[in-house]
């Protein structure tokens, strides 16, 4: 990383940043826990039919001193564990940040190949509309308005979804550590 940053400087003296070479504001690349296991969607199951408590964020508008304000507050629900149907295509592993993608998985449906909704997230930057992939380092760190720091919040938080074919996502962006949002649409992949 030092040298890297040295580079960065050299790359700043020659009036040559924004090459694409090196971001401001770029994190450190995050090393896995040796204790933490990996997450694969096609491998993961969970007990379908078994009771879980879901806490998902959600933003109210209230009344305080005349004024309207936006309010989030975590609201928790008990739900059974659905049969697993919906993908977001993507193998990692969790902390207490979210799900850290290592990359991004395409699968076959149907004949063909579908790319992981990853690979296509609507976002805004600059005040245009854009789409992204998210990349390996990038953390997803909500899904939905759930956190995602386990196996089960990820995979619950696609499954209860109002509508897992427009999901809001919250992730930080590796390259320059910025935490972005965005939506994607989930596959739904037939046995």
């Amino acid at each position: 990383m030092f040298t890297r940053k040295i580079a960065c400087i050299a790359l700043v003296a020659c009036g040559l940043w924004g090459s694409g070479l090196c971001q401001a504001g770029e994190r450190e690349k995050k090393t896995r826990p040796t204790q933490s296991e990996s997450y694969s969607e096609k491998d993961k199951s969970f007990k379908e039919g078994e009771k879980t408590t879901v806490t998902r964020s959600v933003k109210e508008v209230v009344i305080v001193n005349q004024k309207e304000r936006t309010v989030t507050k975590d609201v928790q629900t008990v739900v059974a564990i659905p049969k697993r149907m919906w993908y977001i295509g993507a193998e990692g592993w969790h902390d207490d940040e979210g799900f850290n993608i290592d990359g991004l998985v395409a699968f076959n449906s149907g004949g063909g190949v579908i790319p992981s909704p990853l690979s296509r997230v609507k976002t805004v930057i600059n005040g245009k509309s854009v789409t992204v992939s998210l990349e390996a380092n990038d953390v997803i760190t909500k899904i939905d308005g759930l956190d995602v720091k386990t196996d089960l919040d990820l995979y619950m938080a696609v499954h209860t979804a109002a509508n897992p074919r427009s999901l809001t996502i919250e992730f930080i962006n590796f390259r320059d550590g910025q935490t972005m949002s965005g939506t994607i649409s989930a596959v739904k992949v037939r046995p």
